[in-house]
């Protein structure tokens, strides 16, 4: 789905790679919270998660993206528990 929408803009695009990784992170662990509960919608949690990945300063974005990539991979009954954390550095600012 990224891939796509580098293709479109061509090298109009001011998309960096750090953008665009965010973006894939954000698309797959949203996909995975979204099979595993249904009340979640996939698209609103990707936008959330791209948000969210906004406020992150360069230092903090590596870090949260790691723990996005492996919350992903738990177990339905394990991902609240690993998420709790992902992201708050960047929403507070700390």
């Amino acid at each position: 789905m990224a891939c796509v929408g580098v293709i479109a803009c061509g090298t109009a695009c001011e998309t960096s790679v750090e953008d665009i990784q965010s973006r894939i992170d954000c698309a797959s662990y949203c996909e995975h919270v979204a099979g595993c509960d249904e009340d979640v919608d996939e698209s609103e949690c990707r936008d959330e998660c791209i948000e969210q990945l906004d406020n992150c300063m360069g230092d903090e974005i590596d870090e949260v993206q790691a723990q996005l990539d492996e919350c992903g991979e738990k177990a339905c009954e394990e991902i609240a528990a690993c998420t709790i954390n992902a992201g708050v550095q960047c929403y507070l600012g700390i």
